[in-house]
């Protein structure tokens, strides 16, 4: 039988944004499978910005 699973130590590091919530980082490990969930930072999430004038012809509001 022939095992394809590393054994010993891991490590990794990521380099993470400034715009993320790093306050509510969650993780989870089930079955050898390790999951992080990082949300973006609410300050930086997408947001309307209405658009008015006279110049503004078909075009009402615009996601940034």
């Amino acid at each position: 039988m022939v095992s394809e699973r590393l054994h010993g130590t891991f490590s990794a590091q990521l380099h993470l944004s400034n715009q993320l919530d790093l306050d509510n980082i969650r993780a989870n490990y089930d079955q050898g499978v390790l999951t992080i969930s990082v949300p973006v930072a609410k300050e930086t999430q997408a947001r309307r910005i209405e658009i008015s004038g006279s110049q503004a012809t078909g075009i009402q509001s615009v996601e940034s």
